[in-house]
Formats: structure tokens, C-alpha cells, sequence
């Protein structure tokens, strides 16, 4: 599914991944770009002024004394140093099934290995991490005593109104999502399931200066990050701000995400007003990717 916002009001042209037109009612759950949202959970604690990004994780964290831990900011922006995943038990039976491998991973299991890694370098290069996310959901239930799926579905519904938006429950219409159990760590990383409707609405949050987004937006760290293929296919990513990516070439703030059978795409230029939003139910290697299809969208949009 594709669509797109120009300014407002906006005419929403909507299609299928076999390019047929749909109708506003159609609905078909996808797999979102989680991160964003937990991103946006850390940003609203800010605002609240009930933790400060310059801070260690120990701050928030029950953690071994006498080690060097990242600061909410380098997690962020995945600079912590710490590794996309770290190796649990739990993987080795999903190894054999091709499902989630995150599935099972315990809250318990990430604060245990946190302990165990010092992070002693002065500063990492950019390393997109899945675990730093999972170790950002537990400061976000720290800071507000609640679990992260309370959290995630009443930031999400109540205080934006997406009401399609959640943690997944594997009641979508689509079929093949990953398994999570409730307790898993990695749900900031990957568990969060929309359409594109509700995607559309959030689109126009970024551009609207939300209060819990706009900083979202505001570089935090230079990453130059661009593989030769990204180059190639004019897709930038030279700095970072919470979670999201930033062009300067093109003038585009973007995320995308993948899981299994599904990826996505979200980004917009703030000088247009231009958003485009991708959803797609393929995996994020089979043809064109949704990244590809998004960024050739909003350039040729935003000419």
C-alpha cells in the first residue's frame, strides 16, 4: 500500500502492492516501524522533564556499579556501541522455524546482559541496534512504572487517536505475523502492527510540530551511514535525530523497517509538506524494496 500527502487537505491516492486502486475502507494491518514509536514514548518523557537524554541508563536502570553504560541519546541514535542483537537461548529453537527471533527474549535476559557489557569507548560509530531498543523500552517502563505494551497502545490510541495502531495482537487480516510473547523485550524493536490509514496521521503529525515529535526531527548525531546501493538510488543517511533519518541532500526526514514477510517506509520533507507512507506484505529483500518506492515517491513529489 501506497499513499502520500501534499499539504492539506490532502488527496490520498491508495494502492495495493499489485498497484489496484483501493477504497478509504480498505484495511490491511502491517508491520510498522516500531522504533519511531518508542522514540517518540523517550521524547514525551523528556518534555515531561521526567528524564533527561544526556543521561546514562543507570539513571533509570537498576544496574552493576563500576561499569561504563550508554547515554539515552547514544541509544537513540544507535551509537551506543552495543550490537544489532545479542545471542539468547531462546533463538535456538526459533532458528528452526524461521519466525521471530526475538520471540521469548525476557526483559530479565536484557538487563542481565546490559550489566555484563561496559561500553569504555569514548564514542561508537553508527551500528543500528535492535537491542538498544529493547533496553530504551525498559527506561520508558521505568520512568513510568507501567509495562510497555500499556505504554505503547495508550500513547498510540489515546493521547494520538491512532486507533489501529498497537502492539500486535496477530488479529490483522494479512496473515504471517511474528509471534511475541508478553513479556518479550525486543517489543520496542518490532511488535507494533498499523494501516495505512492510521500511518497517513501520523505522516501529518510530523509535519504539524507535534510537541512529542518535532524534536524527534532535530539532528543529535552525524552518522554518514549511506551504503553504495543507498547512494546509488539517491537515498541519504547522513545524520540521526531520535530514531529518525535524516537526508540533507534531499531535504527528507525517513524510517523504514522490516519484519519477515513485511516492510515499510515512512518519510516527508518539512520544506514541501510532502509525506509518503509504503506498507507493504512482502519481505524487505523480494524486488523493490518499500524504501525504494518511498524515497522515488517523495522526490518526485517534492520536485
Amino acid at each position: 500500500m501506497i499513499s502520500t500527502l501534499q499539504k492539506k487537505p490532502p488527496t490520498i491516492p491508495l494502492t495495493n502492492n499489485l498497484g489496484f486502486k483501493m477504497n478509504s475502507k480498505t484495511r490491511k494491518t502491517i508491520i510498522f516501524m516500531t522504533v519511531i514509536l518508542c522514540a517518540a514514548l523517550i521524547n514525551k518523557a523528556a518534555v515531561q522533564r521526567k528524564i533527561n537524554l544526556d543521561d546514562t541508563i543507570e539513571t533509570s536502570l537498576p544496574l552493576r556499579k563500576g561499569r561504563e553504560y550508554p547515554g539515552i541519546k547514544e541509544l537513540l541514535t544507535h551509537t551506543s556501541g552495543y550490537k544489532g542483537y545479542y545471542f539468547e537461548s531462546p533463538m535456538i529453537s526459533i532458528f528452526f522455524t524461521g519466525k521471530n527471533d526475538f520471540q521469548g527474549i525476557t526483559k530479565e535476559m536484557v538487563l542481565d546482559k546490559v550489566n555484563d557489557l561496559s561500553m569504555e569507548k569514548e564514542s561508537y560509530g553508527f551500528t543500528y541496534s535492535n537491542f538498544g531498543y529493547a533496553v530504551l523500552g525498559l527506561v520508558v517502563e521505568a520512568v513510568y512504572d507501567a509495562d510497555y505494551t500499556t505504554l505503547a497502545n495508550d500513547f498510540m490510541e489515546k493521547e494520538l487517536g491512532l486507533k489501529d495502531t498497537k502492539i500486535s495482537d496477530k488479529k490483522g487480516d494479512l496473515g504471517h505475523y511474528w509471534d511475541w510473547e508478553i513479556n518479550d523485550a525486543y517489543l520496542p524493536a518490532g511488535a507494533v502492527t498499523s494501516n495505512i490509514s492510521d500511518m497517513l496521521a501520523y505522516a501529518q503529525m510530523q509535519m504539524d510540530s507535534h510537541p512529542y515529535f518535532s524534536d524527534c526531527h532535530k539532528s543529535l548525531k552525524t552518522i554518514q551511514a549511506s551504503t553504495e546501493n543507498y547512494k546509488t538510488m539517491d537515498i541519504h543517511m547522513d545524520e540521526i535525530g531520535m530514531a529518525w533519518i535524516i537526508d540533507n541532500k534531499n531535504g527528507i526526514i525517513w524510517h523504514n523497517g522490516g519484519t519477515g514477510d513485511y516492510n515499510s517506509y515512512i518519510g516527508f520533507q518539512p520544506k514541501t509538506k510532502t509525506a509518503v507512507v509504503v506498507l507493504s506484505n512482502l519481505p524487505p529483500n523480494y524486488r523493490i524494496p518499500a524504501t525504494v518506492l518511498g524515497v522515488k515517491l517523495l522526490l518526485e513529489l517534492g520536485k
